[in-house]
């Protein structure tokens, strides 16, 4: 299958897209240069997923960043750049 086809953009919402990328054990993906996803373990239904960024990046899951208060999600890029700094 041509890779055009694998890797179809896919309606999320009405005013956005989500690219689907079909990956196999230990395959990765890069993001912008500077984040990498690795599929690290495949258990069923489940997948475990490596994730290497930038400090500067935060990387949450969705479930527990919408868990957050609102005060606690606009500071987290600021002591994301504190972490670093110091």
């Amino acid at each position: 299958m041509a890779q055009e086809a694998r890797n179809r953009v896919f309606p999320y919402r009405s005013e956005e897209a989500v690219l689907v990328l079909s990956r196999h054990l230990n395959e990765e993906i890069v993001i912008a240069g500077t984040i990498r996803v690795k599929i690290v373990e495949i258990t069923g239904s489940r997948v475990r997923l490596g994730i290497e960024a930038p400090q500067e990046v935060p990387v949450v899951r969705l479930e527990a960043m919408n868990s957050r208060p609102q005060h606690i999600r606009e500071i987290l890029p600021l002591v994301n750049f504190m972490r670093k700094a110091g």
